[in-house]
């Protein structure tokens, strides 16, 4: 199949027939966008995002970051995050505790700094006149708390540093309009600090119109119409055929890189877990296929167990070292975690719609009531710092109690109605208030 390469690292193939067969056939879409990637920091330096407010116009007609930095900064510095190790022991409940994030709560800020005259502002931001920054302030943590964001404010400063469930970071900064040019107000600037920058643009977006006191849900739904809704659907894919060997092959893959001893191998590898359990992303053969390996593997469990290592000690290999960036954070093994919850719900759902999910509970209790349910019931009571891992882990639960009394039974013994009625008291975004309500209701009842 031929391809070219487009834009924003995006595979454009020639025959969209033959792609699209392929790609509910056997996810090869999905292995073509691991090997391509993003585009590089300083491709992306080179072609910023489109304006989305009135910024000043740039006088040396080069991105404000090479501005700021120079061309020479940005083409020495890597193009992967900068990882370092922290000390052997230090594990990854221990990490989130020592840096406990102020996710939900309000942004205060009383008063912001002027716009400095040399300040080469963001195309990411906009100027709201006749604006007060405590009101701007708290509309965006708000926005930020409803799109569960996590946030950490300071508010002396005006600056607000986020990480959305995509794990795209960015920082919002708040500056006072000048009187003889911008006329007053407060000029709102969100500056993408890593991560991808197409799910960047969509908070920002979002951010952006609710500092001006708009919703965030006016905000323009981008997701691709295939992500809408599984390709296998399509009327010119019906009848398409997968063989055992192919679907066999595709397991293999992910077993593969999560062996391996480079990291990004095992960000790819639990990628491909994910992709292949989402029916979105793949045939329904190869779905089955793949959520049985991670419910009920029948023959070589490593998938199982690189999840179940996730879940529980919050990394892929417990004996080794914590990765951790250059500013203490645990990206790396906080979205590995990520993606095994999200393969986990993918499979749990998968199982139960096949109708093998409840003879799944009964023949692996002993993984379900002392691995999975505990560590669902774990990422609940941590709802405060990763509210969409709360949400994943309780999606989770409402399907395995839906579906199998003994797992609901399991779900009530692992401590999850405590766990609930704790979170319910902090300060939670409306869509995770609502699936708490939700649980402690099904828990309840007889």
């Amino acid at each position: 199949m031929h391809s070219v390469l487009v834009n924003d690292g995006v595979l454009i193939p020639s025959s969209p027939c033959h792609a699209l067969c392929s790609f509910a056939a056997r996810s090869y879409c999905v292995r073509s966008v691991a090997v391509i990637g993003a585009p590089s920091s300083a491709a992306r330096a080179l072609c910023p995002p489109p304006s989305l407010g009135r910024a000043a116009p740039n006088s040396t007609g080069l991105p404000p970051s090479l501005k700021r930095n120079g061309l020479g900064g940005i083409l020495k510095k890597s193009d992967g995050p900068q990882l370092s190790k922290a000390p052997v022991g230090l594990g990854h409940s221990q990490l989130k505790s020592k840096g406990r994030r102020e996710s939900y709560r309000t942004w205060k800020v009383s008063s912001v700094e002027s716009l400095p005259d040399d300040f080469p502002l963001e195309r990411t931001s906009r100027h709201i006149p006749d604006a007060d920054a405590p009101v701007v302030s708290a509309r965006i943590s708000d926005c930020l708390r409803d799109r569960s964001i996590e946030a950490k404010y300071d508010d002396l400063k005006a600056i607000a540093k986020c990480r959305t469930q995509d794990f795209v970071s960015f920082k919002i900064r708040l500056f006072s309009g000048r009187e003889d040019v911008e006329g007053g107000g407060i000029i709102v600037e969100v500056q993408r600090r890593k991560g991808s920058s197409h799910c960047f643009m969509k908070d920002c977006r979002a951010v952006l119109s609710a500092a001006e006191g708009g919703s965030a849900d006016n905000v323009e739904d981008e997701t691709m119409i295939y992500l809408k809704r599984p390709v296998s659907d399509m009327a010119c894919l019906k009848g398409v055929q997968v063989s055992d060997d192919n679907t066999e092959q595709d397991i293999e893959t992910p077993k593969r890189l999560l062996s391996d001893d480079n990291y990004d191998s095992h960000i790819l590898g639990m990628e491909s877990v994910e992709k292949l359990t989402n029916p979105l992303h793949a045939a329904p053969e190869v779905v089955v296929l793949a959520a049985k390996s991670v419910i009920l593997p029948e023959t070589s469990p490593e998938i199982r167990d690189s999840i179940s290592n996730l879940l529980k000690h919050g990394c892929l290999r417990p004996d080794e070292a914590v990765l951790t960036g250059p500013e203490g954070d645990n990206d790396f093994n906080e979205q590995m975690h990520h993606l095994a919850l999200t393969s986990v719900l993918n499979a749990v759902r998968a199982t139960a719609k096949d109708g093998t999910l409840a003879d799944a509970v009964s023949q692996q209790s002993d993984w379900f009531s002392h691995v999975l349910i505990p560590a669902l019931v774990e990422d609940i009571r941590n709802a405060p710092d990763r509210a969409h891992d709360a949400r994943t882990a309780i999606e989770c639960l409402k399907s395995l109690s839906r579906c199998s009394p003994l797992a609901k039974t399991m779900v009530v013994a692992a401590g999850a109605l405590d766990a609930l009625e704790q979170v319910e008291c902090t300060d939670l975004n409306s869509a995770l208030g609502g699936d708490v309500k939700q649980m402690s209701h099904l828990l309840s009842q007889q």
